[in-house]
């Protein structure tokens, strides 16, 4: 095989003689060959930065630290309920909540996160976002003084999802865990047609790193172009590049034969085709496809579970059993409709009837009272005519009894006489 001539084998001895040929005459893998495929590695983290990669090893998380960053929140969320104004932001060990965003790309901001009910409703209106991707821990909610499930509730009310993927602050193994679960949503999110506003607490390490994460990740951006493009936009931005690294790694573990597969068949494309670049690119970049296909396969999964959450859903069976269910109280709703009609009616025949008693009372009190009117009128007149008829019969008598001149006297009709000898 000469020198500048690139290995190429066919037939059904070519996957034992490309292993023996990388493997070489000690079975390690050659630093190099010249002129054929060299399966070096591709860009690996910087070695001062720590990876806890192995099973036996773990990363003790910052409890200490997020316990004080918790504990200045807490403070300030104290000193915010009394109505002062939060500085703007000048340096990550000053940092200070206000409600700021930035658009990385047009369908993802990061920002600081929403602190009440009407922050969902702000950040809506200024950035068109259908869906909120949350990383706060439950710490942070209690820091700040955070009611989420009434985020949630508003966040429903104006039709924006709130999802909640809980990462620690300052706790880089809990972020290497879980960056890559929050990097599954947001693409979920993502290809379901959301504009998403990503957010920690700050919006300046985990909402950053998840970002950060997409885009190499799902995207297959580098690292350092994806790094730039988010400074650019959001320049407080402080993502954990150990945790990506160590996150990355993870995806690759127990993958070598794979990744020295796709590494060759993008060596043998490239000098195809005369492109430039180096055996490691070829390695760094196969290492990068093989997580793009953990994500399509991710996407693949999550988009059979939606859909079949929609169908089954309660969907047919469900929603059917809704439709009967709906039915049947529209059928007892329009039976109490029609008795509650029959009771307003009668109740309408009875208020009739009672105005109607109502007014002939009136009626017939104020007919009794101008009888008794009458009454009273008429037992005065009669009581005058009584009186008056009681004088004129007086006057008969006297009359009729002492004549006009004086008394009769009863044996010889006559006047009686006065005198001393009467």
């Amino acid at each position: 095989m000469g020198a500048t001539t690139p290995l190429r084998v066919t037939g059904s001895r070519a996957g034992a003689v490309w292993t023996a040929y990388l493997r070489g005459p000690g079975g390690s893998l050659p630093a190099a060959r010249h002129g054929g495929f060299r399966p070096a590695r591709g860009p690996r983290a910087p070695a001062h930065v720590p990876l806890a990669l192995s099973e036996d090893e773990t990363v003790e998380p910052y409890s200490q630290k997020e316990h004080e960053a918790n504990e200045k929140r807490r403070q300030e969320a104290i000193e915010l309920s009394g109505g002062e104004e939060p500085p703007e932001f000048v340096g990550l060990n000053d940092w200070r909540w206000t409600l700021n965003f930035s658009e990385i790309t047009p369908n993802i901001y990061v920002g600081a996160c929403p602190r009440s009910p009407m922050d969902v409703a702000t950040i809506k209106d200024e950035t068109g976002c259908s869906a909120v991707l949350c990383l706060q821990s439950h710490a942070c909610f209690e820091a700040l003084g955070i009611d989420h499930p009434k985020i949630v509730a508003k966040g429903a009310d104006l039709g924006v999802k709130v999802i909640h993927v809980p990462i620690r602050d300052f706790d880089h193994g809990n972020q290497a865990e879980m960056i890559p679960e929050a990097v599954r949503v947001l693409s979920l999110l993502l290809k379901t047609g959301h504009k998403t506003y990503v957010h920690c607490t700050a919006g300046i390490n985990r909402a950053t790193l998840t970002v950060l994460s997409y885009l190499t990740f799902v995207e297959g951006r580098g690292l350092d172009e994806s790094y730039d493009f988010i400074k650019q936009r959001r320049p407080q931005a402080h993502p954990y590049l150990d945790c990506w690294w160590t996150a990355r790694s993870r995806f690759l573990q127990g993958r070598s034969e794979e990744i020295e597969a796709r590494s060759r068949e993008l060596y043998e494309s490239r000098i195809k085709s005369c492109e430039p670049g180096t055996t490691g690119d070829d390695w760094f970049n196969a290492e990068t496809m093989i997580i793009q296909d953990v994500y399509k396969n991710k996407w693949e999964v999550d988009r059979s579970l939606a859909q079949a959450w929609q169908s089954l859903d309660p969907s047919k069976a469900v929603e059917e059993k809704y439709q009967g269910e709906l039915e049947q109280t529209r059928l007892e709703a329009n039976n109490l409709k029609q008795e509650l009609n029959v009771v307003l009616k009668d109740a309408w025949v009875e208020l009739q009837r009672k105005e109607k008693l109502e007014m002939e009372m009136k009626s017939v009190n104020k007919q009794m009272k101008a009888m008794k009117n009458a009454f009273e009128v008429l037992h005065a007149n009669l009581s005058r005519s009584c009186e008056t008829m009681g004088d004129r019969g007086e006057d008969r008598y006297a009359v009729e009894a002492y004549g006009e001149d004086g008394p009769v006297d009863d044996v010889s009709g006559g006047p009686v006489e006065s005198g001393d000898g009467a």
